[in-house]
C-alpha cells in the first residue's frame, strides 16, 4: 500500500491508500510542541474522520542522555503500548521493539529514507520531499499491505514533529545527509497481499 502524509505546519493529514489529490483524508495529527531546547517534549495526537482518537506520541530528544520516546495506538478495540529500545542514535536512528510476539526494528538512512523490518524481514519504507514552500511538506510510506497504518503514522513523523516550518516561504531540507544506504538503494518494493481467486 502507499500511503501519503502531507503536513499543514502542526497539522498532518493522512492519505490511506493514496491514489489520485483531493481524495479524501483517513486520519488527522495535531502536534504539540514542547520549547525546542527546554525539557519539554514534543508530542502528536491522531484523530479518526469521526474525531476519535485512536493514536498517541511522545518524543524527547536529549544530547547528553538517554532519549525518552513512547507511543500506543488503538487496534481491534484495544490499546497497543509500546516504549522501543533505542538502539543507535549518531548518523542512523535505530530502535526495536516487540508487538503481538513479532520484533520491529525501525532504522534512518540517509537522506529522508527509513526502514522498518518484522522478524528481520523489510516490511516498509518512507521517504519525504527535500523541497516544500511555506508550511508544507510531503511524506511518502510504501509498506505490505497487513502493516497498521497507525504505527506506519507514529514511525514517518517522529522525529519530524518539531519541523513546522512556521513562516518560511522556502525550505530545503536534506535529511541525514551522513546516514546510511537504505536497503536496496531506497528502491524496495512493498509486497500485496494475495487475494483468493474462486
Amino acid at each position: 500500500m502507499t500511503i501519503q502524509i502531507d503536513q499543514r505546519g502542526g497539522i498532518f493529514y493522512v492519505y490511506k491508500n493514496y491514489k489520485t489529490k483531493g481524495q479524501p483524508f483517513d486520519y488527522v495529527c495535531q502536534v504539540a510542541t514542547g520549547w525546542r531546547w527546554a525539557w519539554a517534549g514534543d508530542e502528536l495526537t491522531i484523530y479518526d474522520t469521526q474525531k476519535n482518537e485512536v493514536g498517541y506520541l511522545y518524543f524527547k530528544r536529549r544530547v547528553f542522555q538517554k532519549s525518552e520516546f513512547y507511543f500506543h495506538f488503538k487496534q481491534n478495540d484495544k490499546t497497543i503500548k509500546i516504549e522501543p529500545t533505542i538502539l543507535k542514535s549518531f548518523k542512523d536512528w535505530v530502535f526495536k521493539f516487540q508487538l503481538e510476539g513479532n520484533e520491529y526494528i525501525f532504522s534512518t538512512h540517509k537522506s529522508h529514507y527509513k526502514s522498518l523490518f518484522k522478524n528481520g524481514q523489510q516490511v516498509a519504507q518512507f521517504d519525504k520531499n527535500y523541497f516544500h514552500f511555506f508550511n508544507r511538506d510531503t511524506f511518502i510510506i510504501l509498506a505490505n499491505d497487513d502493516i497498521d497504518v497507525l504505527l506506519l503514522i507514529i514511525l514517518a513523523t517522529f522525529n519530524s514533529l518539531n519541523d513546522t516550518n512556521d513562516g518560511a516561504t522556502f525550505n530545503i531540507d536534506l535529511g541525514n545527509i551522513f546516514g546510511s544506504t537504505p536497503p536496496e538503494e531506497g528502491k524496495w518494493k512493498p509486497r500485496k497481499t494475495p487475494t483468493n481467486s474462486k
